[in-house]
């Protein structure tokens, strides 16, 4: 495994012996770790585990495998809207082996601003007339302009399956005939790790796609993605993605973000990481690491409604 430390070290300009007063790791066992191009073989995952979390980092990013090659395969699933959805296989082959992770990838469009306003208004005459058929139902809604209007109005849409569905479908017709119909420009692209849990409620809709998706890629995996891949590496991915996928179906080279919702990380803990794109060059611009996994459920669960 080759290893990153004096490169972190370097960047964030710390010393051996600022690391050692951090971690309280003696100045030997930090200067031999430091001076390795590879990782030792008798370093203690202690060892390793007490610099990660003095200098805010994973330990895949400490690590580093010595080969990682990247295969992209695209499922689409849904387009013409704001959102362009699809599945992105992403087959990885390191020293390890090989093993596939799947996204839901989504990308954010938005359309200029005169244009967004005059979808706003066709907008607001649906919820309206829904807000009348849910009033002559019994469920009691304040005016369109009311600060607790869109909270009210979703609550007691969800009591009504049908005129939820119905309501959801018109409001994609209008924004698939918005975008559809007029220049947009790329957002943000947003891509989240599918559970198994996700793979199965998939599976019932999509079978087809599902027995597809299996037989072209690698073993499926739902957690080494997180814990194995590097920053630098999902720069290299999502560059990968822009060249592969994006440009080619939407024939865009604008400045965008991809946002990446990878899944749990080696300490348990979830991890986001953002990638900047400016004019072809990819660098991240956020990571954070959250104790507990939030998933992006509903964004699954608005998409299962449409398939």
């Amino acid at each position: 495994m080759l290893n990153n430390l004096s490169k972190i070290l370097a960047q964030k300009s710390v010393s051996i012996t600022e690391l050692s007063k951090i971690t309280g790791l003696g100045r030997t066992t930090l200067s031999t770790l430091n001076n390795s191009v590879e990782i030792p073989e008798k370093t203690k995952i202690g060892t390793l585990t007490a610099i990660c979390t003095a200098l805010n980092i994973s330990i895949n990013e400490l690590i580093a495998s010595k080969e990682q090659d990247f295969a992209l395969n695209w499922y689409p699933l849904i387009g013409e809207s704001e959102h362009d959805t699809g599945i992105i296989a992403i087959n990885v082959k390191n020293e390890f082996g090989m093993y596939c992770s799947l996204f839901f990838i989504t990308t954010n469009r938005i359309l200029l601003s005169e244009v967004d306003a005059a979808m706003g208004r066709e907008e607001d005459k649906l919820y309206t007339e829904y807000a009348e058929r849910l009033k002559k139902i019994g469920e009691p809604l304040e005016n369109l302009n009311s600060e607790r209007f869109f909270s009210d109005f979703n609550k007691a849409l969800e009591k009504h399956p049908e005129e939820e569905q119905q309501f959801m479908l018109k409001e994609e017709e209008i924004k698939n005939s918005f975008f559809s119909n007029n220049t947009t420009h790329i957002d943000k692209i947003e891509l989240n790790l599918i559970s198994s849990e996700d793979l199965k409620k998939f599976s019932n809709v999509k079978p087809d796609l599902y027995n597809s998706i299996l037989n072209e890629n690698s073993e499926i995996s739902f957690d080494r993605i997180a814990k194995e891949l590097t920053e630098s590496e999902l720069s290299k991915l999502s560059k990968s993605i822009n060249t592969e996928i994006i440009q080619k179906r939407l024939d865009s080279t604008e400045t965008h973000t991809f946002s990446w919702s990878l899944g749990i990380g080696v300490y348990g803990e979830y991890r986001n990481v953002s990638i900047f794109n400016r004019k072809g060059n990819y660098g991240s611009l956020r990571s954070s690491f959250t104790q507990t996994a939030v998933l992006g459920t509903s964004m699954f669960n608005r998409l299962m409604n449409y398939l």
